[in-house]
């Protein structure tokens, strides 16, 4: 079964790899030929096209065992079960989990180890007490050290980085605001963290209705000196990469299907009025989106209250928009 699902999921890398492979030989063919009939000309081009081809072969190479290897530890997670010792130490820390419980906090540790598959390591953002604690016993076990070399090819420990304790609620809980409470470098961590379980379980990561389960599991299991999270509103969205925002075509998706129209339009109001989210886009595509929101008035009146020329805001957004394949003379100013 796991040479099936690893088959079918590199299919496709596989025929470019076996297709450049055999441009190669054919080129290599054309190239020994053009010696055999003493062309100079033709060995040279042929050369010149087979060192191309050859570089194009290493390149897919490398992509189809990057695949291979990524495929692998995520089926290798699919089906691992931590030692049920485990689950024994975290029954007598936290006796008050039930057994469905102490089950979530397992198959968190496998999500939380899945981002550690493209880094190498574990060195993310860990927003759960209880998991981190999960995560500290573990390594501490002979068992991780399988663990790690099938999940990162190395011997690599845990290292995690905890939210930054800000307010004490209460005796059982910290409050920590999500946002501007570590320097830069560490900022962009939490962000990934942030973004990878807002994209899983399908939330808008700046201007999210709700937290991901991962963010409210100590709540939840009522985790002493567990974490409890709170959004920092002024400073939280500046943390994030705009590469994370909705596409225009989820935007289109939730206009045609509205469920909050304050909500959506101000959502709305501010991908437009950002030039890094306007650029990724073609005018005719923002165009687009600006013909369905006109379409509804009550939107419509929501999203351009705020601004007493609206033509103007508009023809700023557009001019905002990716220059095209051909470009003339064009600028974009920020909003």
């Amino acid at each position: 079964m796991f040479f099936i699902k690893l088959l079918f999921q590199l299919i496709g890398p596989i025929l470019f790899f076996c297709f450049f492979l055999f441009m190669e030989l054919l080129i290599i063919y054309l190239a020994i030929q053009g010696i055999n009939e003493g062309s100079i000309f033709h060995f040279l081009w042929f050369t010149t096209l087979s060192l191309i081809f050859v570089f194009g072969v290493w390149t897919l190479f490398k992509v189809v065992v990057d695949e291979y290897k990524t495929i692998r530890r995520n089926l290798f997670l699919d089906t691992y079960i931590f030692p049920q010792k485990l689950s024994k130490i975290l029954s007598e820390k936290y006796p008050h989990l039930k057994k469905n419980e102490i089950e979530e906090v397992l198959e968190t540790m496998i999500f939380f180890s899945r981002p550690a598959i493209k880094q190498g390591n574990f060195y993310i953002y860990m927003p759960s007490h209880v998991v981190d604690f999960a995560f500290k016993t573990f390594f501490d076990m002979n068992e991780s050290t399988f663990f790690s070399k099938k999940l990162l090819y190395t011997d690599n420990k845990y290292r995690r980085i905890l939210p930054k304790n800000t307010t004490s609620s209460s005796k059982e809980f910290i409050t920590v605001l999500l946002a501007a409470q570590h320097e830069e470098s560490i900022n962009f961590i939490i962000s990934k963290m942030w973004c990878y379980c807002c994209k899983k379980e399908d939330i808008d990561p700046f201007f999210p209705l709700s937290f991901p389960s991962f963010f409210t599991l100590d709540k939840r299991l009522k985790i002493p000196s567990g974490f409890i999270f709170e959004l920092d509103e002024t400073l939280f969205r500046e943390t994030l990469p705009i590469s994370e925002a909705p596409t225009l075509n989820t935007l289109e998706d939730e206009i045609k299907n509205i469920e909050n129209i304050d909500c959506l339009a101000k959502r709305i109001q501010y991908y437009l009025g950002s030039y890094d989210y306007c650029h990724k886009y073609q005018k005719g595509d923002l165009e687009d989106l600006f013909k369905l929101i006109d379409k509804n008035q009550s939107l419509a009146h929501a999203i351009y209250g705020q601004y007493s020329d609206v033509t103007l805001f508009k023809m700023t957004v557009l001019n905002n928009s990716a220059p095209p394949e051909n470009p003339g003379c064009s600028s974009g100013a920020s909003i």
